[in-house]
């Protein structure tokens, strides 16, 4: 006596069986195990009739070998992903068959290479006819331009822990904020009493950022904790560069970034003497070799195309008023040697 789940799987198998046993279904099964198409497509790749392809393809949708979606006005057909259970076994033999070479009608594979760099063309002769609108028409779909922030906090792996060493009144916290993460940390450490207070007033509302005083030297920070150091015009303002380095990079875990952002040494005496020795900027080969020095590995400068370019107007309009000359941008990074210790975990942990 059959069981009863025996009973209810039979139709289901007797129809599978029925679509496999037409040799034009298996070569419309075979086509779409390579190639999602439509019904014109496949008529045209195998040369049957329109009116033929769609009543094999009915009896392979009704076994659930192949299934159906649709594109603006169009029906694309391919190659069920997940085929009914009771039938399952069957299908994975069959596509061994219509995969094989000597299965024959190698001239529907032909028509479907054909068909392939038809769409190629189409799609290259497309851009080709929007390149002159491109830049102007992808800001408009996605509708505008995702700053850099935002762009790397969606790269970049989740949970950093940055330091902004020297934050001065936090001007990076909150785009830091966004690279770290919900789940991450950034750590905002600052020596002067009033650029600490105005950076707590920036970083207010952001839950995963704390401003700390204290020196970079001292940095407030457990070893081998960061992901990311960061000094932002804040190296030349300390006592010893390397020192400082040294610290910072001790702070950094196996494999860490330490990052400077600085100005090129530069002739304009006049601005070191209103502002202080501190911006007097760095050159940028004394400055890898003293990062060397400090323990970073490899360490390199890193150029910014059009950083002259002032897109916040109020902070150009304070430049002018204050007769600061444009200077040289510096960027360097080194990387804190693998040393053994924390790699992977990016639980957020206060340091």
């Amino acid at each position: 006596m059959k069981a009863a789940g025996d009973a209810s799987a039979a139709p289901d198998i007797l129809r599978a069986l029925e679509a496999l046993a037409e040799p034009s279904r298996l070569r419309l099964l075979r086509l779409l195990d390579r190639e999602e198409m439509s019904v014109g497509e496949l008529a045209e790749c195998t040369g049957l009739p329109q009116s033929s392809v769609s009543r094999h393809l009915a009896a392979l949708r009704a076994a659930g070998f192949v299934e159906e979606r649709a594109e603006g006005v169009r029906t694309l057909v391919r190659r069920a992903s997940t085929p009914p259970v009771s039938t399952a076994a069957l299908i994975a033999p069959v596509l061994d068959a219509v995969r094989a070479g000597d299965f024959g009608h190698d001239e529907d594979l032909s028509a479907l290479e054909r068909l392939r760099r038809a769409r190629t063309a189409d799609r290259e002769a497309l851009f080709d006819s929007l390149a002159g609108d491109w830049d102007a028409l992808r800001e408009e779909l996605l509708g505008g331009r995702p700053g850099a922030a935002e762009l790397g906090a969606l790269f970049l792996p989740r949970g950093l822990r940055i330091v902004d060493a020297g934050t001065g009144t936090g001007v990076h916290l909150p785009w830091l904020a966004e690279l770290a993460g919900p789940e991450g940390l950034v750590v905002g450490v600052e020596r002067s009493g009033a650029m600490a207070v105005r950076a707590r007033e920036r970083a207010k509302g952001l839950a995963n950022v704390e401003v700390r005083r204290g020196r970079i030297e001292d940095l407030p920070v457990d070893d081998a904790w960061a992901d990311v150091v960061l000094l932002s015009l804040s190296l030349g303002h300390v006592d010893d560069a390397e020192v400082a380095l040294r610290r910072c990079a001790r702070a950094l875990r196996p494999g860490g970034r330490l990052v400077v952002a600085d100005v090129e040494r530069h002739a304009d005496a006049a601005l070191v003497a209103r502002l202080g020795p501190g911006f007097r900027g760095f050159d940028a080969a004394e400055l890898l070799a003293t990062m060397t020095r400090a323990g970073l590995e490899g360490p390199r400068r890193v150029v910014f195309a059009g950083m002259h370019s002032r897109s916040d107007e109020g902070a150009a309009r304070v430049a002018r008023r204050r007769n600061i000359t444009p200077l040289t941008p510096l960027f360097c990074v080194g990387t804190a040697p693998e040393r053994g210790g924390r790699t992977g975990d990016r639980t957020r942990r206060k340091p």
